[in-house]
């Protein structure tokens, strides 16, 4: 395996950095699907013991990422497309209230966070910087979701994007989505704007259908991502 790490901060445990290093080599496709995770050659990989290279795994495995298989091993998860579907629906019904909450407390400083994030997401875009852009992409929706916490509501998402997080990298060559993310974004600043929670709603709805949509073409374009339920 040829992923990138580096020396963890001195507060975080060793288990935390080996499950977040293996986690972004999963996210990014660094790690496709089915890639056995040798827990002896992570071991030296890692500098570390085997004891946090099994808790991070079994971390890995709570978020869908990793398949553990009694006697054979550990595996970077095959995708599969019911469960990425549900997790559409559910994230489009969180999503969709935190937007309609958002407009109907709207401030100045949440379209100013949400005003610059969209000139950052254009000009990663016009450089070509795609991994930036998913990155902003991810972090305009965390500003609208941040701006009414509810936490348990966060914990879910965040637990749905640790799965979802995969197809955002997945769909990268020769697609048309980010200028699409785009114009969507800005639909749902401007009904955030508005006031009116019912549009905010709705903008946001529309947004990760399109998304969801786009994500059903990959799936028959790529069937060898994928495995049966």
């Amino acid at each position: 395996m040829a992923m990138r790490h580096k020396k963890p901060p001195l507060r975080a445990s060793k288990a935390g950095f080996v499950y977040e290093s293996l986690k972004t080599a999963i996210l990014t496709g660094e790690l496709p699907p089915g890639t056995p995770l040798d827990k002896v050659a992570l071991t030296e990989k890692f500098g570390a013991s085997r004891q946090p290279i099994s808790n991070a795994i079994d971390r890995l495995a709570f978020d869908g990422l990793v398949d553990v298989i009694p006697q054979h091993g550990s595996f970077v998860s095959k995708l599969r497309a019911k469960q990425i579907s549900e997790r559409f629906f559910i994230r489009r019904a969180i999503e969709s209230e935190f937007a309609a909450m958002a407009a109907a407390s709207v401030t100045d400083d949440l379209l100013r966070r949400l005003d610059l994030n969209l000139r950052y997401e254009q000009v990663a875009l016009d450089a070509g910087e795609k991994l930036d852009f998913l990155q902003l992409d991810y972090e305009f929706h965390h500003i609208i979701c941040e701006a009414n916490p509810v936490e348990e509501a966060v914990r879910i998402l965040n637990r749905l994007e640790a799965y979802l997080g995969r197809i955002r990298y997945l769909p990268i060559p020769n697609s048309d989505r980010p200028p699409q993310t785009i114009e969507e974004h800005k639909a749902i600043r401007d009904a955030i704007a508005s006031g009116k929670p019912e549009k905010a709603s709705d903008a946001m709805r529309n947004h990760i259908d399109a998304v969801e949509r786009h994500f059903q073409e990959f799936v028959i374009a790529r069937q060898d991502l994928f495995e049966d339920e």
